[in-house]
């Protein structure tokens, strides 16, 4: 039996479900095929847990925020105005013929930006839509969406790009889980055949698990034309899809005052039965009001929380002058001092201890025993359920209640500004650290000590892997990864999510997380024992061998079982190396000890180095300030490994692995830089090793690390002038002498760093060269990128010989030979395929078979390992660094 599709691994195994065991060959595609069966089955049974989400998604944010209820049951709809932001997203859905391809609904926190969507999300879903009162909310027929509006609606907040990426697919459709890249494939299929741009809802955007990776997707989504999107999310989040979306500004052109007014004029007679307000009289109602909208601002939640402690007084004795100075604008704070006042401060604090535990959760707690437990273990006191139940009777308008498909009852703060306020501590990590011990000791085990993750909360094995990674690790986390029945028990996406910062110390931990990596997106595709198949083969493929000794065996019931394996490894997929804060900006490669290491740097100041052979981190620091790093270089010398490091103002040195600080520091008062990036460059002079600065026009300092002295500067006639976090430095030997290139406008300027003389080798089109890299050899080649969306390659000697239209803005290049074979990657802004791997000859050569990424790709190197595997490092705006396999079309 021959399974087509590109592949890496020849199995031997039994084929079930005959008379008789076959032998058989397997060339293992990117995803293993589906086990027998009918595969509308899985399309039902995914489309029945996208019901699922969405019904959650209306139970827990559209229908409450919708409401904007002011009383304390949460069900009376006293939602009022906002019919210019209603009547544009009804002309936007009813009327698409000249429209935006994206409608954003924006403003700040509190600005109700899910309440306007949510109303809208009901109104066009049949089965929502009877439960609005139109005549209550004064809501025209002409402001409502047209019935069924929407094929997918998606409360993002804290979902995992995956999760979203298998809800459209599920809306388009699709039988099986896509990626990233299927998915748009098949989208764009789609609508070549003549079918209509997906319409999708999502709200909470910046609130996702990573906003900016799905932002940079649904753009790509968007340039694609296959969906038509209704997003709402923060102004600042709004800046990546400029161009792309028309806005709806609720603190800017669709605010709405008189809503507002009447809002809270409302509220304060409404919020309590026994309202001071309501034998007060109109001029105090109308003055109090004044004073709420007035340090409420814009925001809609303020002003209802004001409302309702206001209205909660048992009289109008505080209204004295001054009164409106004593109010909070933070919505954590107006909060907690309405719960004091209403219940006292003792039992206020045990009001906020008790739902601590739900701030800290990942979505909602469940009731049962974890949520009293937690309560006490992070506050120190003792409570139980009588408690619980104490809470959910004095302080229900603070807590919101639902029930999971599986009868499970959970609970969350009502809003996320109070989760936020009760996650006001001092370190966050420990309460997760608290939090993953408790689920941890909290699992019964065997007899033998292993866990009994079949008897583990559905909490733990969904979010334990979630919490340990917020708690920055756990010494347990190896032990986790090679326990078999943790792998096949937990939750793929949320698994996969805190692997990502995970960094094994033990090597087999090391090739499980590896194995776990391949198996995970088919663990999606099969319940029951085909799980334990695809995880046993992934062990075999990494050579995962303490997890494969603890693996069961397979059941004969499962689609195959391998009895050997010869790995190929060749073009297997990628990995999350590092997350770093801020994108990445800066990228260098050195051999040490005889294995290539990776420095990577970011644009808040934080700088890592990888040892690539074994994925382990090696150094990890800060540059002062946290301004953004725009150089860095690396040179092996007299057996130290130096590292230098600059921003617009500062140069480091270190000894990288001798010293655990700078060994030189020059501070912005001795190279004072006119230019907002500066660049870093060693090169080897007559035995010594000397350090270059860039970044005054005109001028190269210079610093002989040996000798620890100055040099004189190199005066450079042409000036170069770097773009914003973007210098353009690399430096080679070319012909026995030390050269380093550096991007200019139109140009690259070349310096002979022993004599300082420059040449120039001019492009054929305007723009500034961003990226440069020096190929040495008997015909030395220079590789650039330009901002205008080109790649050319020079031949030293004769000029420019090949010209390659990028698909975007170039951020990065790199070149690399490889058995005679020259390879040329290309980094590039958010477009289609922001990352590229060219074959270099007589023309440029796409290498097919490559996915691309989903965010935008600042820095790439090509590397090959010490056994003769290539891959690709690529850091990205996300500060993400991923290591991609090298495709097998590159051979």
């Amino acid at each position: 039996m021959e399974v087509s599709g590109p592949g890496a691994i020849v199995a031997g195994g039994d084929i079930t479900g005959s008379t008789t065991n076959i032998t058989y060959t397997m060339v293992l595609p990117d995803h293993l095929p589906p086990p027998p069966g009918d595969p509308d089955l899985d399309l039902l049974h995914r489309r029945r847990q996208a019901t699922e989400r969405r019904d959650a998604a209306f139970a827990e944010h559209f229908l409450p925020k919708a409401r904007a209820s002011v009383t304390e049951d949460g069900f009376t709809w006293d939602f009022v105005g906002r019919h210019q932001a209603l009547g544009r997203i009804a002309s936007w859905l009813a009327d698409p013929a000249g429209a935006p391809a994206a409608l954003a609904v924006t403003g700040g926190p509190g600005s109700g930006k899910t309440a306007v969507l949510g109303l809208v999300a009901a109104l066009a879903d049949p089965r929502y839509e009877p439960h609005v009162p139109r005549s209550r909310i004064d809501l025209d027929d002409g402001l409502a969406p047209p019935p069924a509006a929407f094929d997918e609606t998606l409360y993002a907040g804290g979902m995992l790009l995956d999760e979203i990426v298998d809800a459209v697919g599920v809306a388009a459709g699709l039988a099986d889980r896509p990626s990233l890249s299927e998915l748009r494939r098949r989208l764009r299929q789609r609508r070549a055949a003549g079918g209509a741009p997906l319409v999708v809802l999502v709200d909470a955007v910046d609130e996702a698990e990573d906003p900016e990776l799905l932002i940079g997707t649904l753009a790509g989504l968007l340039g694609d034309g296959t969906v038509r999107l209704l997003l709402g999310l923060r102004p600042q989040a709004l800046t990546m899809l400029d161009g792309l979306c028309e806005r709806i500004d609720l603190d800017g052109g669709y605010a709405d005052p008189e809503a507002m007014r009447r809002s809270v004029e409302h509220g304060l007679l409404q919020a309590a039965p026994s309202s001071p307000f309501r034998q007060a009289g109109e001029s105090v109602v109308a003055r109090v009001a004044d004073g709420v909208i007035r340090t409420a601002g814009s925001s809609f939640l303020v002003a209802r929380l004001l409302v309702r402690m206001l209205a909660h007084r048992p009289d109008l004795s505080w209204l004295t002058p001054g009164w409106r100075e004593e109010l909070s604008r933070a919505p954590g704070e107006i909060m907690e001092q309405s719960l004091r006042e209403r219940l006292g401060d003792d039992r206020a604090d045990r009001a906020l201890d008790l739902m601590r535990p739900l701030a800290f959760a990942e979505g909602s707690l469940p009731d049962e025993d974890i949520w009293i437990a937690l309560a006490v273990r992070l506050s120190g006191r003792h409570y139980d359920y009588a408690d619980v139940i104490w809470l959910r009777e004095h302080a229900a308008s603070y807590v919101v209640a639902t029930t999971t498909d599986q009868g499970h009852r959970v609970y969350r703060p009502f809003h996320e500004t109070l989760s936020g306020h009760l996650r006001d501590v001092r370190d966050q990590r420990a309460v997760h650290r608290q939090i993953a011990d408790f689920l941890l000791e909290h699992t019964p085990v065997h007899p033998d000590g292993t866990r009994q993750w079949d008897r583990a909360g559905f909490y733990t094995r969904s979010s334990l892997a979630t919490h340990i990674g917020k708690a920055g690790g756990h010494e347990a986390f190896d032990d986790l990864v090679l326990d078999p029945g943790f792998l096949l028990a937990a939750e793929p996406y949320r698994l996969l999510g805190a692997l990502a910062g995970h960094r094994p110390r033990d090597p087999d931990a090391g090739a499980a997380v590896s194995a776990y990596r391949q198996a995970a997106p088919d663990f999606l595709r099969f319940p029951g024992s085909p799980r334990l198949a695809v995880l046993d083969l992934a062990a075999r493929s990494h050579d995962a061998r303490t997890l494969l000794d603890r693996l069961p065996r397979v059941p004969a019931s499962a689609p195959w079982r391998v009895r050997w394996l010869d790995l190929k490894p060749e073009g297997r997929g990628r990995y999350t190396l590092t997350t770093l804060p801020g994108s990445i900006t800066r990228m260098s490669l050195f051999e040490h000890e005889g294995r290539p290491h990776v420095l990577v740097a970011s644009s808040a100041g934080e700088f890592e180095v990888w040892n690539l052979e074994t994925s382990g981190n090696v150094v990890s620091g800060r540059m002062g300030g946290g301004l953004p790093i725009t150089g860095t270089a690396v040179a092996v010398h007299d057996e130290h490994v130096y590292l230098a490091m600059s921003n617009r103002s500062d140069i480091l040195l270190w000894d990288l692995f001798g010293a655990d600080h700078p060994i030189r520091e020059w501070k912005g008062s001795r190279w004072r830089m006119s230019s907002e990036t500066t660049a870093v460059a060693f090169a080897e002079l007559d035995g010594s090793l000397v350090l270059h600065v860039m970044g005054e026009r005109h001028k190269v300092d210079r610093y002989d690390v040996t000798a620890q002295a100055e040099l004189p500067a190199f005066e450079v006639a042409e000036g170069y002038e770097f773009l914003a976090q973007r210098a353009s430095v690399d430096v080679a030997v070319l012909g026995g002498r030390a050269f380093a290139a550096i991007g200019a406008l139109n140009r690259v300027l070349l310096i002979d760093l022993r004599s300082g003389e420059v040449s120039e080798h001019f492009c054929r089109d305007s723009g500034f060269v961003t990226s440069v890299r020096l190929v040495p050899g008997d015909r030395p080649r220079l590789f650039t990128g330009q901002d205008t969306h080109q790649l050319t390659e020079f031949d030293l000697g004769d000029g420019p010989v090949n010209r390659v239209q990028a698909r975007e803005s170039v951020f990065d290049v790199d070149a690399h030979v490889r058995d005679g074979v020259t390879l040329m990657a290309a980094a590039y802004d958010y477009c289609d395929r922001p990352l590229e791997v060219f074959r270099v000859g007589e023309t440029y050569e796409r290498i097919t078979g490559f996915h691309e990424p989903p965010a935008a790709v600042t820095q790439v190197r090509i590397v090959r390992l010490s056994h003769g595997h290539t891959v690709v490092v690529a850091g990205e705006r996300t500060g993400r660094v991923q290591v991609w396999d090298l495709p097998e079309a590159a051979s």
